[in-house]
């Protein structure tokens, strides 16, 4: 598998949506990101942003206090998780946590480290990093689905 990977920045949170915009018009089902910064740094903010692109209108909240919000946008099943609150691993079999990576189309996971014990395939890993006022983000492939996507979309991002 081939390593790809690119840094954007953003500086608020309009380009932070724009970003989630060209990140889900350039993906390809089914994938797996995982989102990793600090309390605040445009998380649930970047995940707005692809889920809008892919159609959704409603409200779009972190799921800190659910663990896991499910969306079905077309035909796509769309399962975006926050593990923030996770002490347990074990506390993942009780929410069918496996169960997901067999139905939905498109996982989110914000606060990956969380749950760094358990066995799953990521395709990308975005890191956002606060810097002053703007937020850099590093777009990282784990996968061989993940490096054809992170190449696709480099053109589009970085315009």
């Amino acid at each position: 598998m081939a390593k790809y990977d690119f840094q954007v920045n953003v500086c608020n949170e309009t380009e932070t949506l724009v970003l989630g915009r060209k990140i889900a018009d350039g993906i390809d089902f089914p994938i797996i990101i995982t989102l990793v910064g600090e309390l605040g740094a445009g998380k649930t903010t970047l995940t707005r942003g692809m889920l809008r692109q892919l159609g959704h209108l409603g409200h779009v909240k972190s799921p800190t206090f659910s663990i896991v919000e499910m969306y079905e946008i077309l035909s796509l099943q769309i399962a975006h998780f926050d593990m923030y609150r996770i002490t347990d691993e074990q506390e993942l079999e009780f929410l069918g946590f496996k169960e997901y990576f067999d139905t939905a189309d498109f996982i989110v996971i914000e606060w990956p480290n969380r749950i760094s014990g358990l066995d799953f395939s990521i395709d990308i890993e975005i890191t956002i990093t606060i810097k002053n006022n703007s937020r850099d983000l590093i777009l990282k492939s784990r996968s061989d689905r993940g490096s054809l996507v992170l190449k696709k979309l480099k053109s589009k991002i970085l315009r």
